[in-house]
């Protein structure tokens, strides 16, 4: 499903709902085929485990808020099962693997929907910093299980800079270990020519 183009709001304007609007307003309304406000066309319909999430923010659109809001029917990995299929399905091997059990999201003490975090590995199950809340809503909402999630999906900036500064560092250490192991072999072969040399004078 070809998705609408994502308006951007003026500069100083984020796109920031809380947890208890995504699931109550949102969802819900989806859920209930009901009208919504979304002047910018944030929340996107489309089968979300057909792409990589690069090949999906691609097809979103980049944003200030480097977030994506995907509407995506529940799909069952197993006819009688009751676990989601969440493999991605273009050849490239990539899955997206829960982290979190469900938390409850309340409004007031009231039980409004639940929150699954996942964690995107990529190929044979190399761990990437791609993140994604899936919101459900409450079993009393008499959902049927091909009913709408809506998932949040962004990129881990801060794990992900982490991770380039642990790279510099081992690289640097690296560089600093074969530095010291060029110093020691530049000494050992300078001490055993000087050893050689007195050899012959002796």
């Amino acid at each position: 499903m070809e998705i609408t183009p994502v308006n951007l709001f003026p500069i100083g304007i984020r796109f920031s709902p809380t947890e208890v609007e995504l699931v109550d307003y949102y969802l819900a309304n989806k859920v209930m085929n009901k009208p919504f406000q979304d002047p910018t066309n944030r929340f996107q319909e489309l089968e979300l485990y057909n792409y990589t999430p690069k090949k999906l923010q691609e097809k979103y659109g980049v944003q200030k808020e480097h977030e994506m809001y995907i509407f995506v029917k529940r799909v069952l990995k197993h006819q009688k099962g009751k676990r989601l299929q969440r493999r991605i399905t273009d050849g490239s091997n990539g899955f997206w693997k829960a982290s979190t059990g469900e938390v409850k999201i309340e409004l007031d003490g009231v039980l409004v929907g639940h929150r699954r975090t996942l964690v995107y590995y990529k190929g044979e199950g190399e761990k990437t910093n791609w993140l994604m809340y899936e919101y459900r809503l409450p079993d009393h909402y008499f959902v049927q299980l091909d009913d709408w999630l809506l998932c949040k999906v962004y990129l881990n900036k801060k794990e992900e800079t982490k991770s380039k500064t642990r790279l510099n560092s081992t690289l640097e250490s690296i560089a600093i270990i074969n530095t010291n192991i060029d110093i020691q072999q530049a000494e050992y072969s300078s001490a055993s020519h000087a050893s050689f040399n007195n050899d012959i004078l002796q």
